[in-house]
């Protein structure tokens, strides 16, 4: 199937996903790439206190008074210098718990202009930033842990890319709907 942030956008939009609550929220960040549309994930500091080296979506606690969304676009832009104006949130994902048992709202979002060489990345936050093609992962299917070339996607990030590749898989003719 050929995806296009449209079709991305109808989706989510249309999947029927309650509206989020939780204490968390990151950015599920679409972006176009050489490759096509991509996710962009980033590999956390290795001075983190919590899950050092790990990959997974820009994100964090939401502050008083701010939406999910609002906070996923606001922890973008502190991670990886995207500006907040540079970031279409398309909807939510959803919310699902964490290892901790903390509910962490996944919101979807396009990176509008991407181009990783200008990139402000936060290295306090952030060691590295990497694009995974969406056609890459939706053939690989629902799986446990993805690795891509030497990244391991695996925990509450590799369950945020499953809840989106059963909705591509669900959209897809002849697929569950």
């Amino acid at each position: 199937m050929t995806y296009s942030f449209e079709s991305i956008r109808r989706m989510i939009v249309e999947g029927g996903h309650s509206a989020p609550t939780g204490e968390f929220a990151v950015l599920m960040p679409f972006v176009m790439t050489e490759r096509g549309i991509s996710l962009l994930f980033e590999t956390r500091a290795m001075n983190m206190r919590r899950q050092p080296g790990e990959v997974c979506f820009p994100g964090g606690r939401i502050e008083a008074g701010e939406s999910p969304a609002k906070c996923a676009a606001r922890e973008c832009f502190e991670e990886t210098g995207i500006a907040v104006s540079g970031i279409k949130i398309i909807g939510s994902m959803g919310s699902m718990k964490s290892l901790l048992n903390e509910d962490v709202n996944i919101v979807a979002g396009e990176i509008k202009s991407f181009d990783k060489d200008k990139l402000n990345i936060n290295p306090a936050e952030v060691h590295e930033v990497f694009t995974v093609p969406i056609d890459w992962l939706t053939e690989k299917g629902p799986q446990t842990a993805f690795n891509y070339e030497g990244h391991y996607i695996w925990g509450l990030t590799a369950r945020a890319v499953n809840m989106f590749i059963k909705l591509c898989r669900s959209n897809e003719p002849g697929g569950d709907h």
